[in-house]
């Protein structure tokens, strides 16, 4: 497998084809046909290989499905559609490709690392594909100059508190015996598709990213070096965003039924993890449970009632309020400050996107109004989200642990739980948990009273963050002296998460029954200059206005579906009763017999027809 030329080593790969930049940017499911289809268009321009999408061990998140995969590297395989069912695609690097790729982890190092090095961003000027978390890869052509390049890492030593470092992978240059991820692949936790940012032609490589790479070189008809021919020499393969160092396992280390091994068998198979509380990492388990600082637990579900007690001595504060002994304490040396976390016995499953309309309410309620009761008896933070916690295997902590699981009705056992009214009724007279509820609540608020008013998605994120920063810098300031405003950061996440959810929902009958609809009665504005009493008398006549625009509206709609389900039924066969036109059309029978004359004048008009 020898190369005679250099016009073997690497085809020419100019620019992606307009309409497979349009099918791929255009993926929204997970359709097998629509994402093979475009793989196997992607197979005549690079060396494809197929990758997992949605592994079932750990350290197999986006990794090579066949063993030897790295020969696709040198000389392509035939397209196989079946082997990419279920599957992702991987861009093989190097001569067969015709590319290596410049792979961004730490978005701010990175920046950093281009303006310490003086170096331009004409880096840019190339095919860019977005991943799914975010970040991106740049595609240049793989040099026929004689040298092998190779993976390169590039790490930086950060100090996460003082004493304690961490190596944090900047970004990889992905050559010759690495892969990375296909656009029109999905990510396996995200869930968002790879997507081309820029079709731009594939520029050639910078000459610092080649500097960091270029290994030996390679002399003529001699073949180019696999990992079977590379006998005593190390080589990391690229199976993710960061190269992913190869971890034991730690099967033996804890007993099965040890809280520690619990502990980590309540994560999904890639975690969200990172070095601070800028969560900004995915990886396997091993890697996270190895090297990260702070962690973020499954979103589908609640394994652990979670407290941030902010203040000294806080680690037995437990014991001085009369609760139970915590399964976990973590605390940090620096200022002693803790995390306690009481392990469940029986897991809360939440909602989380599109199980929200299978997930049971009560669990959910019952489990906010413990949370809520020990918040305030343990005097921790009301901020607290109880989804990013200290990682307790991290050597920056003093963890103790304690073989203790407990029932959510057994935990209650020891607080007196606020009623449904108080604590449901709280966000309505005002009173709110902390900064960030309250924050939410008013962007939910806001955007209720004011999405009608919105032409896009852009400017209702617009309008609301504009909005929120002012709240944030008035009403947070005043409602919370002790604890000041929130960072910008987090009023701008408030905004985007709100702005997607109502953007998405906002035709939905499920939901949109709160969203105001502005202007449909075209009433004339309410004149500024009157006086208080007269502005009152107006916006009360423009309610009764409103409400009989409703009733009248809501009767139109409900008249419209008894229609549409009388035709439904003719057209059937089936009988025209009380019961058929009620489990048809939805309504109640009530509801069917208020609209008797309705519904004998519609059936006699279709007979006269007919």
């Amino acid at each position: 497998m020898s190369f005679q030329n250099e016009e073997d080593m690497a085809s020419p790969v100019r620019q992606l084809p307009n309409e497979l930049v349009e099918k791929i940017n255009n993926l929204t499911e997970f359709n097998e046909l629509d994402r093979i289809d475009v793989f196997e268009e992607l197979s005549k321009i690079f060396s494809l290989i197929p990758v997992r999408a949605l592994p079932e061990q750990k350290k197999k998140e986006k990794s090579p499905v066949k063993w030897g995969w790295s020969k696709a590297c040198i000389e392509r395989d035939e397209f196989n559609a079946l082997d990419y069912i279920r599957n992702n695609a991987g861009v093989a690097c190097g001569p067969a490709s015709g590319v290596i790729v410049l792979d961004i982890d730490h978005i701010e190092y990175f920046e950093e690392y281009l303006s310490r090095n003086n170096i331009s961003e004409d880096f840019k000027k190339t095919l860019t594909i977005e991943t799914g978390s975010g970040k991106n890869h740049y595609y240049y052509k793989y040099p026929t100059d004689g040298f092998v390049y190779r993976k390169h890492q590039e790490k930086k030593s950060v100090e996460i508190v003082s004493g304690h470092s961490m190596s944090v992978v900047v970004f990889d240059v992905q050559g010759l015996g690495s892969q990375v991820v296909a656009p029109g692949s999905i990510h396996p936790v995200t869930f968002k598709f790879y997507r081309i940012k820029n079709n731009l032609p594939i520029g050639p490589a910078p000459e610092w990213v080649l500097n960091l790479c270029r290994k030996e070189s390679v002399q003529d008809n001699a073949a180019l070096p696999l990992e079977e021919d590379l006998a005593g020499t190390k080589i990391k393969y690229c199976y993710s965003a960061q190269d992913i160092p190869e971890f034991e396992d730690d099967e033996d280390e804890y007993s099965d039924s040890s809280p520690q091994r619990r502990f980590k068998l309540h994560f999904d198979n890639s975690i969200l993890w990172g070095y601070d509380k800028h969560c900004d990492k995915i990886s396997h388990p091993a890697m996270a449970f190895k090297e990260g600082v702070y962690l973020a637990f499954p979103k589908s579900r609640r394994s652990y009632l979670c407290f941030d007690l902010d203040y000294a001595d806080s680690a037995n504060a437990w014991s001085t309020v009369g609760l139970p002994e915590p399964t976990i304490v973590i605390v940090n040396p620096q200022n002693e400050h803790s995390h306690i976390l009481y392990e469940l016995k029986d897991p809360v499953y939440w909602p989380c996107g599109s199980n929200d309309n299978k997930i049971r309410r009560k669990p959910i309620e019952y489990f906010n109004a413990i949370r809520f009761a020990y918040t305030d008896k343990l005097k921790a933070d009301k901020d607290f989200t109880h989804v990013l916690i200290k990682n307790p295997f991290s050597g920056v902590w003093n963890t103790s642990w304690h073989d203790n699981s407990y029932t959510l009705k057994y935990l209650a056992s020891f607080v007196k739980l606020p009623s449904k009214q108080q604590y449901f009724g709280n966000m309505k007279n005002g009173i709110f948990a902390g900064r960030n509820p309250e924050l939410f609540y008013i962007a939910r608020m806001w955007s209720n009273a004011n999405i009608r008013k919105q032409i896009d998605e852009p400017s209702h994120f617009n309008s609301l963050l504009i909005y929120l920063n002012n709240y944030n810098s008035t009403k947070i300031v005043e409602h919370w002296p002790d604890r000041g405003p929130l960072d910008g950061d987090e009023v701008e996440e408030r905004a985007k998460y709100v702005t997607e959810w109502f953007w998405k929902h906002k035709d939905d009958p499920r939901y949109n029954r709160n969203m105001k609809n502005y202007g449909v009665m075209k009433l004339a504005p309410i004149d500024p200059s009157l006086s208080g009493e007269e502005r009152e008398k107006v916006v009360k006549d423009n309610k009764l206005l409103g409400t009989g625009y409703t009733h009248t509206a809501k009767a139109r709609n409900t008249d419209d579906v008894l229609r549409k389900t009388i035709d439904k039924l003719i057209a059937s066969g089936e009988s025209l009763s009380d019961r058929n036109l009620s489990k048809s059309s939805g309504k109640s029978i009530n509801t069917i017999r208020s609209r008797r004359d309705l519904i004998i004048d519609y059936i006699n008009s279709k007979k006269s027809q007919s």
